[in-house]
């Protein structure tokens, strides 16, 4: 398979006057990254009874003496969505001072899947029969531990403004000064599956009507704060 990265970034420069000059460019760029999975076999193609939710690769761990399998090779990849941004700077020359004015609006977003917990883990330790080998070799592990496939889908703005001026007070001397705002915009998912945890909500031992079995307090934004709390 094949990454795949591209951008493309279209760019006007006008000037209006000879002291008075705006830049503006706009862009997407797009990237996909993919991993491919080792191919051995699944836990059900050697016997054991286990479904096999991660194709053909096992897992196994006995630490101090070797590791099989698992890790980022179980990752399948990631891929951006098309991520846009617009940068507008207008320059403005006045007198002894040259005025800077501007801002930027980007959004990011990324697709990211993995089959890394669904590969099914067996530790072996060495707790049966005291050599983590001898576990081994008869199939007796301390541990079994299997997800599933998961993913996440997060999207975030990033804007600023900014303003400053350059005032050459005489051949010696220059000031430079400004302001620049650009806050902080949370990251959020399209899909609705970002949660938050209530204190009050959990006082009430009010539970959520999205995943019924989470603990009290926990809330969904799949669906809005104010119908779980509707929930006795």
């Amino acid at each position: 398979m094949h990454d795949l990265d591209y951008g493309v970034v279209l760019g006007d420069t006008y000037v209006f006057t000879p002291t008075l000059i705006n830049a503006l460019r706009v862009g997407v760029n797009r990237t996909n990254v993919v991993t491919t999975q080792d191919n051995v076999s699944s836990w059900a193609g050697y016997g054991a009874n286990v479904t096999p939710l991660n194709q053909t690769i096992i897992s196994l761990a006995a630490p101090g003496a070797f590791n099989i399998g698992g890790g980022p090779a179980s990752s399948k990849g990631s891929h951006s969505t098309p991520m846009w941004s617009i940068f507008d700077d207008v320059s403005l020359v006045k007198g002894a001072h040259q005025i800077g004015i501007g801002g930027s609006i980007f959004q990011q977003g990324l697709n990211y899947f993995s089959y890394g917990p669904a590969v099914g883990t067996a530790t072996f330790t060495g707790q049966q029969t005291g050599l983590i080998l001898g576990d081994f070799m008869l199939g007796r592990m301390s541990t079994f531990s299997q997800g599933t496939i998961y993913g996440f889908y997060e999207r975030q703005f990033y804007d600023s403004l900014y303003v400053h001026d350059t005032w050459k007070l005489n051949s010696r001397l220059t000031l430079n000064y400004g302001l620049r705002w650009e806050p902080y915009l949370s990251p959020y998912n399209n899909r609705g599956e970002n949660e938050h945890f209530d204190v009050s909500l959990f006082a009430q031992n009010v539970h959520s009507k999205v995943f019924t079995n989470a603990p009290a307090g926990l809330v969904f934004s799949r669906r809005p704060a104010v119908h779980e709390r509707k929930i006795h």
